[in-house]
């Protein structure tokens, strides 16, 4: 029977090629009352160049069967299939907002508009009229991750990009200071978001393909578990971390490089700080980045939002997901 007194919960589920990791939250309180992270591949021995699909939808379902139960569930489409954008329109009706936003985005969308799901959100513009963020993803793998979850019982209410769940996230938890840009670097086991953020709007997002999985891949010497296990102990500044290290690096560069670019010409204010989050957010990397991007690179971690788990920095695009 219905429960009047449940309170309503939402479930973010963050599925990687690596992980899946969960948020519930209680949205009455905004407080993650459970959270979780586990290994899709335990026995892997390397980092495949390949994934295969029909064992990971196995160990996805197996997983979710052992999550707890919500009221709405929410998860994120991530990767090379996606596609993010800022663009400014004239104050429009919204019907024609919608078809100008699209004519103008697929200009820089590499898919046929028949193979996408495009969507866009309102944010205040930089310069003036109506600012629009947009996102574009390849229809083929939102409907797979949509089937992915159906026949695990936990059909999704919305599939997500990573930078508005991320924006959201950091809002809420750190209630930054008004008008001020931020970078989130959240860095996954295959691939690494970076989003830059202003009073909980996204203005500039991209993926790129590079993950933790290449530390570790540049730390194995025999067992792959062990790897990942020296890594958590490991100094970023080590020569065996040179060449994964280096490619983060110029990533980085290039991507702040590229950030004017994209907006239509419009300077950004030099970020106040970028926060570092996923497998990656750990102290000795943030330093290593702060010396070689010049600019204040912090773990990030809990603040306002309330989540008993301490390892902060691994559920923020799950927690994003079910804040809504």
């Amino acid at each position: 029977m219905f429960n009047l007194f449940r309170r309503p919960r939402s479930l973010g589920l963050d599925i990687g090629s690596h992980s899946l990791k969960w948020a519930l939250l209680d949205r009455s309180r905004k407080e993650v009352v459970h959270s979780g992270s586990v290994a899709l591949f335990p026995e892997r021995t390397s980092l495949p160049q390949t994934l295969d699909w029909h064992l990971w939808e196995t160990r996805v379902q197996e997983v979710l069967e052992e999550i707890p139960e919500a009221t709405t569930v929410y998860t994120v489409v991530q990767g090379k299939g996606t596609v993010y954008g800022y663009l400014e329109f004239p104050d429009l009706p919204e019907d024609e907002l919608k078809v100008a936003a699209q004519a103008e985005a697929q200009q820089s969308i590499p898919f046929p508009a028949d193979s996408i799901q495009f969507s866009y959100t309102r944010v205040p513009p930089l310069r003036r009229g109506v600012g629009v963020f947009y996102a574009a993803a390849v229809l083929g793998e939102v409907l797979r991750l949509r089937q992915v979850l159906e026949r695990a019982g936990r059909a999704p209410n919305r599939v997500e990009i990573p930078p508005l769940a991320l924006a959201r996230e950091f809002q809420l938890n750190h209630a930054p200071a008004s008008d001020a840009f931020f970078g989130l670097l959240h860095l996954g086991f295959s691939t690494t978001h970076w989003v830059v953020v202003r009073d909980g709007h996204p203005y500039y997002a991209r993926d790129f393909a590079f993950g933790m999985g290449e530390f570790v891949r540049a730390l194995q010497h025999g067992d792959w578990a062990e790897a990942e296990r020296a890594l958590n102990e490991a100094d970023f500044r080590s020569p065996a971390l040179a060449a994964p290290l280096r490619k983060l690096q110029q990533e980085l560069k290039r991507t702040l490089a590229h950030c004017t670019d994209s907006l239509q010409d419009v300077t950004l204010p030099p970020l106040l700080d970028i926060y570092l989050s996923g497998g990656g957010a750990r102290s000795n990397l943030a330093a290593v980045l702060e010396d070689s991007l010049r600019q204040r690179v912090v773990p990030d971690h809990w603040l306002h939002l309330k989540c008993p788990q301490p390892q902060a920095a691994l559920y923020k695009l799950a927690a994003g997901l079910a804040i809504q």
